[in-house]
């Protein structure tokens, strides 16, 4: 069911298949492919509920964790982490919730079923590609978060309106008048999703509840907390009208997965660290025992659901720097190919049609090579002005704004420029300025 989940969300057009050679029946757009993204987002922390049911265990869960602290620090975690729903315990909050699907255990709810829902796990089941392989540390700080750092990646996460692998505070979606589970179905980004989710009860749940009429408003999350009334019961969407506030405290979207605090005594204070553990496999316990587990162990195939390896997830602003021995690029640059360097216009001659303002000019050196140092001369030898060109994808020309190195314009004249490339080799040549009405005095070469 998941595979027919993400089928839709995944698959490419045959148009942009056909542009990188792809055959249509590989990659992301092959029903084969489909099963192998369902398996590595049920095999994510983020969709506990749904990877627990298809390993058989409705006690060991895989879901992420909160630990006090920074994980940097030294950070210590609560004691059996897999028991239930058990998503951590952090300072500053008198209780963590997730609605997690599939356990027996309805934690502030007394609806038959309870946490058990099959609806619960629709969100995760859509957002699940969404979550990191990575600890993320939150510092408080005025009323929101002053940092959010993938601690593992050394990358920002960012705040976003939507859902996406980012962070934000949800609003009562559903008009309740206190933020419960189902208020994130509501975010801009995972509504779209969750009305066209099918497998199981997910295809029937917005039409039977939370959005019967399928004209439900989208909501924005916020990048400011808000202490309000709070709900941590996990009715189904049958029982829905049930629903009713059971403390206050905020809700939190963060990298695919919905949070619920509950505080009595307001926000924490500012320097409050926590840490969101999430990773990509299972934690398994040896001695099967519900209520005093032991013996964890991570499981990258717990269940069988697909034997794929670990890998990361969404990790936005990762960037990554090699070095490139023997470049082609960088080799094909001879002396040869250095004597078409030149200078457009050539003369420069007061303005031209590249130049949008009077205060604006422009030479071009042409046909450069990828990397080059370009010093300008007066035609007495003093330094006028350097410009550094790099440009690895191979653009072949730079931009001088016929300035001095104290932000002057140049006087009418003939230059010398020196070019040099990092393999040492040279070339030299020369150019007018012509800055007044007049013919010029020489041209370029």
């Amino acid at each position: 069911s998941s595979a027919a989940v993400l089928r839709a969300s995944v698959e490419l057009d045959a148009t942009s298949l056909a542009a990188f050679a792809i055959p249509t029946d590989a990659g992301f757009s092959g029903a084969a492919a489909v099963d192998l993204v369902s398996a590595e987002a049920i095999n994510t922390s983020v969709s506990s509920g749904p990877h627990s049911r298809r390993g058989g265990s409705p006690y060991f869960h895989d879901n992420s964790r909160w630990i006090d602290g920074d994980t940097e620090q030294g950070a210590t975690a609560i004691a059996d982490p897999g028991r239930y729903i058990r998503v951590g315990q952090v300072s500053g909050v008198d209780t963590v919730w997730a609605p997690i699907s599939h356990t027996p255990f309805d934690f502030g709810g007394t609806a038959p079923g309870g946490q058990t829902a099959f609806e619960k796990q629709c969100f995760n089941r859509a957002t699940a590609l969404m979550g990191r392989a990575a600890d993320t540390r939150f510092v408080w700080g005025g009323g929101t978060f002053s940092e959010v750092r993938d601690i593992t990646h050394h990358v920002d996460v960012q705040f976003n309106p939507k859902v996406g692998p980012t962070w934000g505070f949800v609003a009562d979606g559903n008009g309740n008048g206190f933020i419960d589970w189902q208020d994130f179905n509501f975010i801009d980004g995972a509504i779209q999703v969750l009305r066209q989710v099918g497998g199981g009860d997910c295809d029937a749940a917005a039409g039977t509840g939370w959005d019967a009429a399928g004209t439900a408003v989208t909501t924005s999350l916020s990048n400011t907390a808000t202490v309000t009334a709070t709900s941590t019961q996990g009715l189904s969407v049958s029982g829905v009208a049930t629903l009713a506030a059971t403390g206050t405290g905020f809700g939190l979207y963060v990298n695919g997965e919905r949070f619920i605090f509950e505080t009595s005594t307001g926000l924490p204070t500012d320097g409050t660290t926590w840490t969101l553990r999430q990773y990509w496999g299972a934690m398994t316990v040896s001695d099967g025992n519900a209520d005093d587990p032991s013996g964890y162990a991570h499981d990258t195939d717990f269940g069988g659901a697909g034997g794929l390896l670990p890998r990361s997830m969404m990790v936005p602003g990762l960037t990554f720097n090699f070095a490139v021995a023997n470049s082609t690029q960088f080799a094909a640059s001879t002396a040869e190919t250095l004597e078409n360097v030149h200078t457009v216009p050539d003369p420069y001659y007061v303005t031209n049609f590249m130049e949008t303002t009077p205060t604006s000019k422009i030479l071009k050196f042409v046909n450069l090579p990828p990397q080059a140092m370009i010093r300008i001369y007066s035609v007495s030898g003093i330094l006028v002005d350097v410009i550094e060109h790099n440009d690895i994808a191979g653009g072949g020309e730079t931009v001088w704004d016929v300035r001095n190195r104290n932000d002057q314009f140049v006087a009418s004249g003939v230059y010398f420029y020196h070019l040099e490339t990092p393999e040492g080799l040279e070339r030299v040549g020369r150019f007018t300025v012509v800055n007044s009405s007049g013919l010029p005095s020489a041209t370029g070469q």
